[in-house]
């Protein structure tokens, strides 16, 4: 039987997970691993989480991602809905390794060109961006088309309601608040559908490591406080 993928690599069975033709990271997560193309995060290609509101535990997920980053690369957020604890993300051992630039962009029009013109200058290791209401398939495509010139991880965080709408985003995922984690539930693969939840208990994750955490600024506002701490 002639393998689809001998045709093109981006080819894949409806009734099978595709074999990612991209790098991917690992989620740190392996029930969630299992049900990815690839194992893990996709590399070079938006991922859009959508959440009913910030602060379910999205950030607590991506960590052992972010930690995989290769290091000395910027993780980069924009139009992040509170101002960064540079203390919890050294304290996450994150800061050291990995310079924090926090874009404080508030229009649709310059969060849209702030994501994209870090992707398109291949500026950091991963991006996160919370997006506003409003935001077309059309301008999601430019942001897919950047990442795809990268080894960036990139996040759209978005509102749960857009999961209504179509997205060039080839992986999609609600996530919701659970006890003790979050319940995840893939909207979007490159796979069969994915009609069961994905849970990920957050607290099988050390909130603080064991290592002496680097030194960092303090600041005043925690992000998403009570997610941290």
């Amino acid at each position: 039987m002639l393998n689809v993928q001998d045709i093109h690599p981006a080819l894949w069975r409806a009734s099978q997970l595709a074999a990612s033709h991209r790098a991917t990271i690992s989620t740190g997560w392996t029930g969630l691993n299992q049900q990815l193309p690839g194992q893990g995060w996709p590399c070079g290609a938006i991922t859009e989480l959508c959440l009913p509101q910030p602060g379910v535990g999205e950030l607590r997920l991506l960590r052992p991602a972010l930690a995989q980053c290769p290091p000395k690369q910027q993780i980069v957020l924009i139009n992040c809905p509170f101002m960064p604890n540079a203390q919890c993300w050294a304290n996450w051992s994150l800061l050291h390794n990995h310079p924090l630039l926090w874009v404080n962009a508030q229009s649709l029009p310059d969060i849209l060109w702030a994501a994209e013109q870090t992707l398109r200058h291949d500026a950091c290791a991963a991006l996160l961006c919370w997006l506003p209401k409003g935001v077309s398939s059309k301008q999601l495509r430019r942001l897919g088309i950047a990442a795809q010139g990268t080894q960036a991880l990139c996040f759209l965080l978005n509102h749960v309601n857009q999961l209504q709408q179509p997205s060039p985003a080839p992986l999609r995922i609600g996530v919701h608040p659970a006890p003790n984690g979050v319940q995840l539930h893939i909207a979007k693969r490159q796979g069969p559908a994915c009609h069961a939840p994905v849970m990920v208990a957050l607290n099988d994750l050390p909130r603080r490591p064991t290592a002496t955490p680097h030194p960092a600024p303090v600041v005043s506002h925690a992000l998403y406080q009570p997610v941290f701490h």
